[in-house]
């Protein structure tokens, strides 16, 4: 672990290295390498704690925390979405057990159809966008269509005679697809794949002229989720992914499947970016390219996750992206739970292939969008429209229209927010290590290295036995030097590094350990 090269960190900041005493101990620096708590803490190569915090390569950065922009929902959120219409127009719409509601500004409006809907507690909402058509589902009411561009609430989306319910819908070559489906001639069929008419999202009777049908597939369980796209769609089952592919008539698509041995026990884990989708499968985290599967998490977050995730609570999981800062986020109802509310996101940096996690309660994670600017929330800008400074663009340019995409989430007061309030109190901590590979060691001081905040605490943990139990002490503010100060005895150490709540810009990238030798073994 202290093996540092010339050009590191180490070499970097050596000027500011105080002379050693005849028995003090090398100080080098502890870089913060990746986050790997599925490793042990002895001579882990990574950290073990980064919590509230955002993996670069060489940094830890601060995350902030959900700031809610809107008024309360009447329940529990149960899934959500952003889109634009043909003309660039933002919707976000969110669901809950009885209700599908737009947001205006900062207000929430019931669009659900007249009488509302009966959305079961382990179900969740799942929405779709064909042209000006925003399409939502669960498996218990009709699945629904809202107008964009002329309606006012949703309405039942099908018209044909075969009207099938969903648990699950996606846009595929210009047909919509449902997954996972019910309808009043053959029961539930969880294994069925059942799209519309060429071009008709209306139409789903099957039949040769309109290309609309559907396939029951033969192995994998349940159709846990469709995933469009332009050339071919990905259909994950339990434990099978398939490529879905237009072949035009008589078959008009076939299924061929990419993995056979894995799929997802959790549909709402699936997100996509670019050519990508990442998915949780019963062995841990992996992505697929539409032809075959990698692993992302092993020896790093899949037993993180599994060891403290229950299935029972497989609805509450979502997923979402946030492309500006290129991470995925997963979150869940982990350890200190309550009432399977989901209070952990595990978080990946898909360029730097790093992870943390933020802890942090809530209802859901959304791939959201801008909403940009009405007249009314101009005056948020400025209220003098003369000021070129304040309006550089006419008021008809995109520029006011939003639609960027962010990373949305709802609070457990039903309020929708996004990711824009006060950074998170982080932490990052060490594994085990030995200042003296010799014997014993006293500990001096902890110097975290964290360019950008000096509201910085450093705790330790000492133990004679690596099989000890390590309890980190007290927090312990750095000095006008930068150090902790310490006094205490042992062969094994950890370290922690604590960055108060509120700072910004900071990136914390190790630690410096002062030792001296306490006699050898």
């Amino acid at each position: 672990m202290f093996n540092i090269p010339a050009d590191s960190l180490t070499a970097r900041l050596m000027p500011l290295q105080q002379a050693l005493t005849a028995d003090a101990l090398p100080a080098p620096i502890m870089e913060f390498g990746p986050y790997l708590p599925d490793l042990g803490e002895l001579g882990n190569p990574g950290v073990t704690e980064a919590q509230n915090c955002i993996a670069y390569k060489d940094h830890y950065a601060p995350f902030k925390s959900l700031s809610a922009v809107s008024d309360a929902m009447t329940a529990r959120a149960q899934g959500g979405t952003a889109t634009r219409d043909s003309s660039g127009n933002v919707f976000v719409v969110l669901g809950d057990a009885s209700k599908l509601y737009s947001l205006i500004n900062t207000a929430f409006t019931d669009v659900s159809q007249a009488g509302g809907y009966t959305v079961a507690a382990d179900s969740t909402w799942e929405f779709a966008t064909f042209g000006n058509d925003l399409i939502a589902t669960h498996i218990d009411d009709p699945v629904q269509v809202l107008d964009m561009a002329t309606g006012n609430v949703f309405a039942d989306l099908i018209t044909s005679s075969d009207k099938p319910k969903a648990r699950h819908v996606d846009i595929v070559n210009g047909f919509v697809v449902l997954g996972n489906t019910s309808d009043d001639s053959d029961g539930a069929k969880p294994n069925r794949v059942w799209w519309s008419a060429l071009e008709t999202p209306t139409n789903f009777t099957p039949a040769a002229a309109t290309l609309g049908g559907y396939q029951d597939l033969p192995t994998g369980g349940h159709v846990q989720r469709i995933v469009g796209g332009e050339n071919y769609g990905l259909v994950f089952s339990d434990d099978e992914i398939r490529r879905m592919t237009f072949v035009g008539s008589p078959r008009i698509f076939t299924f061929s499947i990419i993995d056979k041995k894995r799929g997802t026990p959790i549909p709402n884990s699936i997100v996509s970016f670019g050519r990508f989708t990442a998915f949780l499968s019963e062995e841990g985290f992996f992505i697929t390219d539409g032809n075959e599967s990698f692993p992302i998490g092993e020896n790093q977050v899949d037993n993180f996750f599994w060891d403290q995730f229950s299935l029972s609570n497989r609805s509450r999981v979502s997923a979402a992206v946030d492309p500006v800062r290129k991470l995925l986020l997963w979150s869940f109802p982990g350890t200190g739970s309550s009432g399977g509310e989901p209070n952990i996101a595990l978080i990946w940096n898909w360029k730097d292939k790093r992870w943390s996690h933020a802890d942090f309660s809530h209802e859901t994670l959304i791939r959201s969008r801008d909403q940009g600017y009405t007249l009314d929330t101009l005056d948020t800008v400025g209220t003098d429209i003369d000021d070129a400074s304040l309006f550089p663009f006419s008021f008809d340019s995109p520029a006011w229209q939003g639609g960027d995409i962010v990373l949305g989430g709802v609070d457990t007061s039903h309020r929708y927010g996004t990711f824009t309030g006060t950074t998170l109190a982080a932490q990052i901590d060490t594994g085990r290590f030995q200042p003296n590979s010799a014997g014993l060691a006293d500990l001096t001081g902890i110097s975290p290295i964290v360019e950008g905040s000096t509201a910085v605490t450093a705790k330790i943990a000492a133990a004679q036995q690596a099989g000890a139990t390590f309890t980190l002490g007290s927090a312990v503010a750095m000095n006008s030097f930068g150090k902790a100060n310490f006094s205490s005895n042992g062969q094994y150490f950890k370290a922690a590094t604590i960055i108060a709540a509120a700072e910004t810009g900071w990136k914390a990238r190790g630690v410096r350990v002062h030792a001296t030798s306490a006699g050898d073994l």
